[in-house]
């Protein structure tokens, strides 16, 4: 699983497929929400997150239905991709996951549980090749 912060745009202006969100493959689909997730989840917001985290720019682009066709969509590719913007941005500034928070504790959990299933899963397929 790629990282969030290594989520790649979509170019609106240029792509003719992949524009909506149930176009895009599995894997971007978890990076946009791992972004958005992180930031709704771990990172003090007031109000809403898109007032908090989207720009007042970028706000009036998703508002409007003119440059915005997934408006009425509960998926917009574009507003996940601020929050994606917004993820990098606290990761470039050593902001993501600070020490002593539950973002870092869920974080080495999940690190845990990564690696611990592909410990089991070694030793399962070494046990069968030993029978």
């Amino acid at each position: 699983m790629d990282p969030a912060i290594d989520c790649v745009f979509v170019d609106h202006g240029k792509t003719t497929m992949q524009t909506t969100f149930c176009d895009l493959p599995i894997e971007k689909w978890h990076q946009l929400y791992r972004a958005y997730y992180k930031i709704v989840m771990y990172v003090l917001w007031e109000n809403t997150p898109d007032e908090t985290f989207i720009s007042d720019d970028t706000h009036s682009v998703l508002s409007d239905r003119q440059k915005h066709a997934a408006l009425d969509s509960r998926h917009s590719v574009q507003r996940l991709e601020e929050f994606v913007i917004v993820d990098k941005q606290l990761y470039d500034c050593g902001k993501a996951a600070p020490p002593n928070t539950a973002w870092q504790r869920d974080n080495q959990f999940s690190y845990f549980l990564s690696v611990s299933t592909i410990a089991i899963s070694i030793s399962t397929v070494l046990i069968i090749k030993a029978c």
